[in-house]
């Protein structure tokens, strides 16, 4: 692990060198994320709940920075707050700032569907302080609401996974298993059920979990039951979007 990330900076270094030594890093622009939580012995996504493969924060949010000559002052060594950003998002950014459009549409069972990616440049600069994307799906199973007045996540399956601390210890979740759980929904490409051993689901459909997750980002209330409308619209804005799940390994003519 230690040899892979000494290649890793070696490899960012030579890169960025070259960009210098031919006058391109003042038009350059970095992005470094991860692309799911981290999972122990060698990562954890302390102090939020979960890792890979879970719908948890822990599972989803990941680390990214942005970096190179293009970044703006005023941004530099900021962090940017409660601003959601998803990794498709940053396909059409990078299209945007380039002056390039970004439309990439494709046709699945007989439905023209677009790029699922917005600009969040305007957002992460302060030109434009609201999400441009209000709800955005986080997997098949959670969704998030990010409006001015507080972000909402719900989760329709989940198990217990673990919380962790800074040193990678990891210590289960104490929520209630459900007496019964529905069968993990398809999602291709995943390589671990949603709900792993001991079969204890703390979320479901028809018990599902609400976080406000602003302030609570270590997903600890489950607050769904003092909400109802807010779980009837996430809900019906998550089952939208499972029509659009696609496997991975596509047909030659898509």
């Amino acid at each position: 692990y230690a040899q892979m990330l000494w290649r890793l900076d070696a490899a960012v270094a030579n890169a960025t060198d070259a960009l210098r030594r031919h006058c391109l890093w003042d038009e350059t622009l970095l992005l470094f994320t991860a692309d799911n939580g981290g999972i122990g012995p060698y990562a954890n996504s302390h102090p939020l709940r979960g890792h890979k493969h879970d719908p948890w924060e822990g599972g989803t949010r990941a680390t990214a920075f942005l970096a190179g000559g293009f970044l703006p002052d005023a941004l530099r060594g900021q962090s940017t707050g409660a601003k959601l950003v998803h990794v498709a998002d940053w396909y059409p950014t990078f299209c945007a700032l380039a002056g390039t459009d970004p439309t990439d549409d494709a046709v699945f069972d007989g439905i023209i569907r677009p790029i699922d990616g917005v600009d969040v440049w305007p957002m992460l600069t302060g030109a434009n302080a609201s999400q441009p994307r209000p709800i955005t799906p986080i997997t098949e199973v959670s969704v998030m609401e990010a409006a001015p007045a507080g972000w909402w996540k719900l989760v329709t399956l989940a198990g217990q996974s673990q919380r962790y601390a800074e040193d990678a210890a990891a210590v289960d979740a104490t929520d209630p298993c459900l007496s019964a759980r529905q069968p993990d929904p398809p999602q291709p490409g995943r390589t671990d059920p949603v709900v792993t051993a001991p079969d204890c689901a703390v979320c479901n459909a028809t018990r599902p979990c609400l976080y406000d997750v602003l302030n609570d980002p270590t997903e600890t209330a489950n607050v769904a039951s003092a909400n109802p409308a807010v779980v009837a619209r996430l809900a019906a804005a998550l089952a939208n979007a499972s029509t659009y799940y696609v496997s991975g390994d596509l047909s030659a003519d898509v």
